[in-house]
């Protein structure tokens, strides 16, 4: 685990230094790299955000799969969502539900709401992240 933060702490300092909390998923069966698996990291980011970075980690090294799922699932399912401002989502980011390693699968939930008022309307709905494709989707 000492490397995993070592290597975050250079490839992005000031997002994932301090490590909050991390869910290592089943070994990749079908990997040839040996024992490899993902991990994502959640930590918390200010009064009401979450955010969230995938590695994949085998004998081969540690690689970063998304820096940020938060702007993954923003920019691919929420693109016309404003942040900040009187009109905009106070709080906006995604936290960890679970695996589904034999179907290449990563369960999330995305939430954004607006801390002082209810307008823009809460968006709390589960998502998934195809870990083969790299794409996420809503879950049906």
């Amino acid at each position: 685990m000492k490397k995993v933060i070592a290597v975050l702490t250079l490839l992005c300092p000031t997002a994932y230094a301090d490590l909050s909390v991390y869910y290592e998923s089943p070994y990749v069966e079908s990997s040839t790299e040996g024992q490899a698996h993902y991990t994502v990291i959640e930590q918390k980011c200010g009064s009401g955000g979450v955010e969230c970075a995938l590695l994949f980690i085998s004998y081969d090294g540690i690689r970063m799969v998304e820096r940020s799922l938060s702007d993954k699932v923003l920019h691919d399912l929420f693109p016309d969502i404003k942040l900040g401002g009187d009109k905009g989502y106070a709080h906006f980011g995604v936290v960890f539900e679970g695996w589904d390693i034999p179907n290449n699968k990563l369960y999330l939930t995305v939430y954004g709401n607006q801390a002082p008022n209810l307008q823009p309307p809460n968006i709390e709905r589960r998502v998934i992240y195809d870990l083969k494709t790299h794409k996420v989707a809503f879950e049906k």
